[in-house]
């Protein structure tokens, strides 16, 4: 069965956060040639792969900042709802950008499917153009005189 990533998020409870807290403490003071391991109530030990605990110490992290944390399949097909809430952007401009190409997706029927990782790619490109824009849009600021470091406070006047 499949991971929903938008209605199973699981949260901690107020009673884990301090056990949750000092377990995150535990891995950042982690040295990095140390192996961890799982002991159950049985004394039956594992040793975790390392891919397994950078996933656990990300989950640990997010969780002790109160954090909600969903696993998902990185080639989890997602519907176009999900892909929109993903993205922030509404599920018509989404099916826009499926028509122009700019995000890949298959046909199941008559429903649009979107990979995880075209969602994330496309996430990330988006992004990046966002800040370079950003960039260059106070290097402009600059040129013409409109950002002054020395400016006042704000809320102050100069006289």
């Amino acid at each position: 069965m499949p991971v929903d990533i938008l209605k199973l998020p699981t949260a901690a409870s107020p009673e884990e956060i301090p056990q949750i807290k000092r377990l995150n403490a535990v891995f950042s003071a982690g040295v990095p040639d140390l192996q961890y391991s799982l002991t159950d109530s049985a004394g039956n030990q594992m040793v975790l792969p390392k891919s397994v605990f950078h996933v656990l110490v990300t989950v640990a992290r997010a969780m002790a900042d109160g954090q909600s944390i969903s696993i998902i399949h990185y080639d989890q097909a997602l519907t176009t709802q999900q892909s929109a809430e993903i993205l922030q952007v509404s599920r018509p401009y989404l099916i826009q950008l499926l028509g122009q190409g700019k995000i890949p997706y298959e046909k199941v029927g008559t429903h649009r499917r979107i990979r995880m990782r075209d969602v994330l790619r496309y996430k990330e490109e988006r992004d990046k153009v966002r800040e370079e824009a950003l960039e260059e849009l106070g290097h402009v600021s600059e040129a013409l005189g409109l950002y002054d470091e020395e400016d006042s406070e704000p809320g102050t006047q100069e006289q």
